[in-house]
């Protein structure tokens, strides 16, 4: 996410970036839980435990090899003479910046928030409807439609009306 900043100076284009990273990550989690979710649909106990975690693991492993493919071969294209802050700048920075500091509550609440409602959707089709099957799916179609539809207009939405005003729009 803070590759953008580095890799243009137009909002737009940023913006672009942004929402193409977003609907990636999103096609990743709905191809996730399409098909690695019915997966887990007939595992309980100890042994959806251990396959969660041997799951977990190999992704976390995947993720890291393409954090470190992404590193060597990102090239910043801005150019800037801009010296490095050290972490009690930058934490001066942020409280002594509210609006900054309100998009990070507020970035936490979201995350938090999408977090909890996802972990009660699984229990409650798991435990109450008796199918977590159908929540994977749903869950997986509804979210890449949506990013379907977002990558497109949140960089239009933020041309026209801000970013501030797209961001509230979107929570």
């Amino acid at each position: 996410g803070a590759l953008a900043t580095v890799m243009t100076q137009d909002p737009r284009d940023r913006a672009r970036l942004g929402a193409s990273r977003t609907f990636m990550a999103v096609c990743t989690s709905s191809f996730l839980a399409m098909v690695v979710g019915p997966s887990a649909a007939n595992l309980e106990g100890e042994a959806l435990q251990a396959w969660l975690t041997q799951l977990t693991l190999g992704l976390a492993a995947l993720g890291a090899m393409l954090y470190v493919f992404c590193f060597a071969t990102t090239r910043e294209i801005v150019e800037r003479e801009v010296e490095r802050p050290r972490l009690d700048d930058s934490l001066g920075t942020l409280i002594g910046n509210p609006p900054l500091l309100m998009l990070c509550a507020a970035a936490l609440c979201v995350l938090t928030g999408l977090a909890s409602s996802t972990a009660s959707l699984v229990y409650f089709a798991r435990y109450v409807l008796g199918n977590a099957t159908l929540f994977f799916f749903v869950i997986g179609l509804t979210s890449l439609l949506t990013a379907s539809v977002s990558v497109a207009a949140v960089p239009m939405l933020a041309g026209r009306i801000g970013k501030k005003h797209t961001f509230l729009l979107g929570l």
